[in-house]
């Protein structure tokens, strides 16, 4: 027995001083230190088992929270699988559908159309869902919404780092400067919104370091619902900066916490489920433009307000009766035939044009009124009462009126450096075949002849002579939409003044 001990000493004599060289207590370096705000996702995309509230009774169910799509439940009723009569069935809308995972997180389905498809089984989409840990009651009182949308490095235009030192030959240090510029904040309008880099330490050993930084924004104001800061913030701040970026901007992640109760309980925080919402957080990188083009129209630092105020002038504009946003918007879609995306753009600034005119367009009515009432009058006494009857309705009731003049009026109200880019070659194979030999043709010309063309399929050009034109019509309606947004013709000239 005594061999037996003195070989066990003799073996942990000499794991020990091993394991200290290893490992020494004292210079084991921290790791991991993720900032809250750094986007990550508490609930990855998926489909997921659980239970919900239906009818006041809790019954079994699938839900599919995917990335970018609508959200999709299915939900089990044993006691109702023999229930008679002709399916699928429509069911009321449900506002909200409470649920739980097998994991424990909570859920709040919102907006959800149901149908019962078999006895017993039902399936329904839901606008959107919050996921997390949360007390449900507090779901009516969000404070701050959190969230990250494609393109906020541009928008930020700041790099999070102004300074890195790696040593050459002088030194052992590498160090990194942290810029306090690269965070900004408005206050206005009912809210605070913030933007910054937020920092998470992704790997630090003694032979790694590794340190990453995303770009964010929060807002944070009265307790609202969900519905109320998708519909008053994400989805217009979203939208803007599809306009300054020239395309679609989705939502990457978006988090919603409230205060903490009575009780000091910590505030609950829940992810966004729904269409739009890619679920696909990204760390920052420097933005890389190929073409002066590619830069967005404004950034946080060059804009002409604060920003909660212009996300409110944005939400306006939108829900105005000017159908100039509108049809500018459709312009945008990814895959637009080249020739629609053209008509569309001519028709929103024939309809700018025209909302922004009303008032001399009427002046312009009476004055014709009252010279066509002369004319008929004159025609009458001469001709008599039944041969100028005859004639009147060649008389036209409205004055005459082209595209050109409604061009012609927004070129007048855009600063020359970006009339000056709307210029076309003379060598434009759209402009040769509309100009006659040995003359000129003005641009707004080119536009309204092209525009009836298009529309009444008379000519077709080349879809690369036509792309040059869409590009000139789409500068001049987003100088126009910048003016809306209250640039200054100075701004505007600098930002659009060589991008055609």
């Amino acid at each position: 027995m005594s061999k037996v001990l003195r070989a066990v000493r003799r073996i942990l004599g000499a794991l020990i001083p091993v394991r200290r060289k290893i490992a020494p207590k004292d210079t084991v370096p921290p790791t991991g230190g993720c900032e809250p705000l750094y986007p990550s996702l508490a609930l990855k995309p998926g489909s997921y088992n659980g239970h919900f509230h239906v009818d006041g009774r809790w019954l079994p169910g699938e839900i599919e929270l995917g990335a970018g799509r609508a959200v999709k439940v299915q939900i089990i009723d044993d006691e109702r699988r023999w229930e008679p009569g002709s399916f699928p069935q429509d069911m009321p809308v449900i506002h909200r559908l409470e649920g739980r995972l097998w994991s424990n997180q909570d859920l709040a389905l919102f907006g959800v159309s149901m149908d019962k498809v078999f006895p017993g089984r039902y399936v329904g989409f839901a606008a959107f869902a919050l996921a997390g840990l949360q007390t449900n009651s507090a779901l009516d009182h969000l404070t701050r919404m959190e969230v990250q949308i494609e393109g906020l490095d541009e928008f930020f235009d700041f790099a999070p780092l102004i300074e890195v030192h790696i040593p050459q030959g002088d030194g052992r240090i590498y160090s990194a400067e942290l810029s306090t510029e690269s965070e900004m904040a408005w206050a206005g309008s009912g809210v605070t919104i913030e933007s910054k880099y937020a920092c998470k330490l992704v790997k630090l050993d003694f032979y790694n370091f590794h340190v990453s930084f995303a770009p964010v924004m929060s807002f944070d104001g009265d307790p609202m619902t969900a519905d109320e800061w998708l519909d008053q913030w994400l989805r217009p701040f979203a939208s803007l900066l599809s306009f300054a970026a020239g395309k679609v901007c989705r939502p990457t992640w978006v988090r919603f916490t409230g205060p903490a109760d009575d009780r000091g309980m910590r505030a609950i925080s829940v992810q966004l489920f729904g269409s739009g919402i890619t679920q696909l957080p990204y760390d920052a990188t420097k933005p890389i433009y190929y073409e002066e083009g590619d830069k967005p129209l404004f950034t946080r630092k060059t804009l002409p307000t604060d920003l909660p105020a212009m996300i409110k002038r944005w939400v306006e504009l939108q829900k105005s009766e000017n159908p100039f946003p509108e049809l500018v918007r459709l312009a945008t879609f990814q895959d637009l035939p080249t020739r629609a995306r053209f008509l569309y753009l001519v028709q929103a600034l024939e309809a700018l044009h025209t909302v922004e005119n009303e008032t001399h367009d009427l002046q312009r009515q009476e004055k014709h009124d009252a010279a066509r009432a002369r004319l008929l009058a004159e025609i009458e006494e001469a001709l008599g009462r039944p041969l100028s009857s005859a004639k009147k309705d060649l008389i036209s009731k409205k004055p005459m009126d082209s595209l050109d003049r409604r061009i012609d009026g927004l070129l007048a109200a855009t600063p020359e450096p970006v009339v000056h880019a709307l210029r076309h070659d003379s060598s434009d194979p759209v402009v040769n075949f509309y100009r006659e030999e040995g003359k000129t043709i003005r641009f707004a010309e080119v536009v309204r002849r092209l525009r009836n063309d298009l529309s009444h399929g008379n000519h077709m050009p080349e879809n690369l002579d036509l792309q040059g034109w869409v590009q000139r019509v789409d500068v001049l309606a987003r100088a126009q939409m910048l003016r809306l947004m209250g640039f200054s013709p100075e701004q505007i000239g600098e930002r659009l003044g060589g991008s055609a």
